[in-house]
């Protein structure tokens, strides 16, 4: 896999896979293009197709929200962006990082915890089509 800076075509680019899918309407060319500015942002790239984007948005200082979109072709390539993300992560020198995933897709919630997020809390009608949420974070100290 090839990681590269996030654009806001890569965002364009990728189908995304069924437990995301609501999110493809909500990624305008307004929306990809700030993400892009704002945060620090990568997309993971294989035989010329976007697999996965993800990134950080500053909320203040030693406080950050991580994302992560992935592609319907994300599943063989889930070592790859395991490690890409790890490695990304470890270079954010950012207090709390923390993040959001679907109640009701486990293996949202079995990648989240392997990143060495911490459960925090659940968040009910939360997502964008009202499904609840579970708050994680990760902190560095």
């Amino acid at each position: 896999m090839i990681v590269l800076p996030l654009r806001p075509y890569h965002l364009r680019e990728m189908t995304l896979q069924n437990s995301q899918a609501y999110a493809g309407p909500l990624i305008t060319d307004e929306y990809a293009a700030t993400i892009c500015k704002l945060g620090e942002a990568f997309a993971g790239m294989t035989h010329g197709q976007v697999v996965c984007c993800a990134g950080v948005l500053p909320q203040w200082e030693g406080r950050a929200i991580a994302w992560a979109l992935f592609s319907k072709d994300a599943g063989r390539h889930l070592h790859g962006i395991t490690k890409a993300v790890k490695q990304f992560l470890e270079l954010q020198r950012i207090r709390r990082i923390e993040t959001w995933v679907d109640a009701t897709f486990p293996p949202a919630i079995r990648w989240i915890e392997m990143l060495g997020f911490q459960f925090e809390a659940e968040m009910r009608a939360y997502g964008p089509q009202g499904q609840t949420g579970l708050l994680y974070s990760r902190l560095w100290e």
